[in-house]
């Protein structure tokens, strides 16, 4: 048995109970999603998968169903950086994803090369 794994997405469109509960059951049908919990109030989703599940899938249940996953921005104060080799490095593992970043760690991407630099979210204005 595989690992699970916790993902969220943001869902666009949704106003009432009804709409909730076509939000978990399109989610409840992707293959791979163990459990989707919807939360009306702050638009958002909760799912519970296996590892290897593609979150695609699950954005394409949410844009067939009528209630469009949302993009959320995030911006990160990247430390403990002193050459040109350590920004290659983190761009590097950004773009692979990385656990050290929030984002990344909730869909269980794989791990950052270079334990030496902490990635943490960064307060104020997103963009």
């Amino acid at each position: 048995m595989g690992d699970v794994i916790a993902i969220n997405f943001g869902i666009g469109g949704m106003n009432c109970a009804s709409c909730v509960g076509r939000v978990e059951t399109a989610l409840g049908r992707v293959e791979g999603v163990q459990d989707a919990r919807v939360n009306l109030a702050s638009e958002t989703a909760s799912l519970q998968v296996a590892s290897g599940f593609d979150p695609k899938d699950a954005v394409a249940a949410l844009a067939t169903a009528g209630y469009p996953a949302t993009v959320q921005t995030r911006r990160y104060a990247i430390e403990n950086m002193s050459c040109a080799s350590c920004v290659g490095r983190v761009e590097r593992a950004l773009a692979a994803g990385c656990r050290h970043c929030a984002g990344c760690a909730s869909r269980g991407l794989p791990r950052h090369p270079c334990d030496g630099h902490r990635i943490v979210p960064r307060a104020g204005p997103q963009g």
